[in-house]
């Protein structure tokens, strides 16, 4: 039973092998070499210039090289048949011949009596195959392996299918003296296309590199068109060369499949590209060039470079513009409120030295002549340093005291009141700044309007001290007098402070200054400096 399967499995591969050549013939070069032993050679990709060479592989170690003849083929089958008839566009003879064609060395099997013997060599083989005297299937099949089986014309002597350099050997014998007649070696080479490529800039082949071995690389300038040839043309058919272009940046692909000739499209600026190319049918052996596209003056490192420093230039140039139109239209607006704040205080001076003339008047009316001189002496001092800070908006605490004193102490010969000025000690008065004569009003407000009746029980206390929140100032006016209504309160004086204070506090938003009135048991004024210690 096991027999018949053996035998069943051996016929089914046998005609697999028939079947299988008898295909791919349809496809193949056809070459007849005459000689001693002729034979058909169908294969794809016969090298016919290797072959004529008369340099021998080293893979031959043994027999006379006179009675080897080489078979090179690039495609990975090949298919031997004995012949009397010459097949195919190329018919070599054997190199002790030089005739091209002669019909007695194509009758050779009808003359002598030969037998064959295939095999491979002692070197590691890795083609998948099956080397077989192939007539009609029984004698196949009871072939031993010391059988001499005499040959004839159209006998397959096997079909073989090889990876890149693999070989083997068909020894055609002397049928009566087993002596060795002819030797063929039949190898598969490796072939890589060799290819140049032209940069077709302006009409004009601009460069061109050709690719020799291993990977080569090739910088291009931008703009144009790149066409690749084949550099040396096969001297077999089939030679259908596949190309794949690779993005290197997105990874994407072109394929084409040409014999000789392809046109890529213009490729990408500072890119990097992988062009792979190979025979058909060679799959396996790959040829590899990079194809580097130099970048444009604008997309170089230095240009780049020089963009982002023009780019920074151009961003600072417009802050410092848009900052000094900021500047400029601030200092605009703080000296429109700083000519607000002199207007105002210009108007404040008259109403002040109004006030002081009608209290020198009413000393003078009441027959006080020695009060009014010296108060007119006073009042004098007092006005020219008034007008000697009347350019400026701000006056020192240690001086604005010392005015509002020499005030309070002019008032008090008229109305006779007690006053109570009551400093702190953690104030450092000459350090700390307030708006010039922005106390006058206020006192004046309480003279006038609180104690001015009360002669000696009138009490005026100004207090000056910190306040509870860091960096605030406090100022205090407190009299005993009665409390004043809406009307009395905002008079001319108390007018202008308030519009003072409103125009300073937009010059220094973060130094605002608050007023507060208290009214109880009198009236106290309470101004608030924040942040002004």
């Amino acid at each position: 039973m096991k027999r018949i399967s053996s035998i069943i499995l051996k016929r089914w591969i046998v005609f697999l092998l028939i079947v299988n050549a008898s295909f791919n013939r349809g496809l193949a070069q056809h070459v007849t070499i005459f000689g001693k032993a002729p034979i058909r050679v169908d294969a794809q990709g016969i090298l016919i210039k290797q072959m004529n060479s008369s340099a021998f592989s080293d893979d031959i170690r043994n027999g006379a090289k006179q009675k080897v003849i080489p078979i090179y083929i690039a495609g990975n089958w090949v298919a031997i048949q004995t012949t009397n008839m010459p097949f195919g566009t190329i018919n070599i003879s054997e190199p002790s011949h030089k005739e091209k064609y002669n019909f007695l060395l194509l009758d050779h099997y009808q003359i002598h009596k030969l037998y064959e013997r295939s095999y491979y060599t002692t070197t590691p083989v890795h083609g998948q195959g099956f080397i077989l005297q192939i007539d009609t299937l029984n004698k196949v099949l009871k072939q031993g392996k010391n059988s001499k089986y005499l040959l004839k014309e159209g006998i397959d002597i096997g079909y073989v299918s090889l990876k890149v350099n693999d070989f083997f050997f068909i020894d055609f014998y002397d049928y009566n003296t087993d002596t060795l007649v002819r030797r063929y070696y039949i190898k598969r080479l490796k072939v890589i296309p060799k290819i140049e490529v032209y940069h077709q800039l302006k009409e004009q082949l601009y460069e061109s590199q050709v690719q020799t071995s291993g990977t080569q690389k090739i910088v291009f300038s931008p703009g144009g068109k790149f066409v690749t040839t084949i550099k040396t043309k096969s001297d077999f058919r089939d030679s259908a060369v596949k190309y794949l272009l690779i993005n290197l940046k997105t990874r994407d692909t072109l394929q084409q499949i040409g014999p000789t000739f392809l046109k890529l499209p213009e490729l990408a600026s500072n890119t990097d590209y992988e062009l792979q190319f190979n025979y058909v049918i060679q799959p396996e052996s790959i040829g590899i060039i990079c194809l580097s596209v130099k970048p444009y003056w604008y997309q170089s490192v230095i240009s780049y470079f020089i963009a982002i420093i023009t780019f920074t230039l151009l961003i600072i140039i417009a802050i410092v513009v848009v900052l000094k139109k900021k500047i400029k239209a601030v200092k605009e607006k703080q000296t429109e409120t700083e000519q607000s704040l002199r207007r105002l205080q210009a108007q404040l001076n008259p109403h002040f030295t109004f006030n002081a003339l009608s209290s020198i008047q009413g000393l003078i009316n009441t027959n006080q002549i020695d009060d009014a001189n010296y108060y007119l002496h006073e009042f004098s001092a007092l006005l020219r340093q008034t007008l000697n800070r009347s350019q400026y908006i701000f006056n020192t605490l240690d001086k604005e005291i010392e005015m509002m004193n020499t005030y309070i102490g002019l008032e008090q010969l008229r109305f006779n009141f007690l006053s109570d000025i009551q400093i702190s000690n953690t104030l450092t008065l000459p350090d700390i700044e307030i708006p010039t004569l922005i106390l006058q009003p206020l006192i004046e407000n309480a003279i006038k309007h609180g104690i001015s009746f009360l002669e000696d029980k009138g009490q005026l206390q100004i207090f000056y001290k910190e306040g509870q929140q860091p960096g605030e100032l406090i100022i205090m006016i407190k009299d005993n007098g009665k409390s004043f209504d809406d009307d009395t309160a905002y008079g001319y004086g108390l007018k202008l402070t308030l519009e003072r204070i409103a125009a300073i506090n937009k010059l220094k938003k973060e130094k605002a200054i608050t007023l507060e009135f208290h009214k109880h048991a009198g009236t106290a004024i309470t101004l608030i400096f924040n942040n002004w210690i």
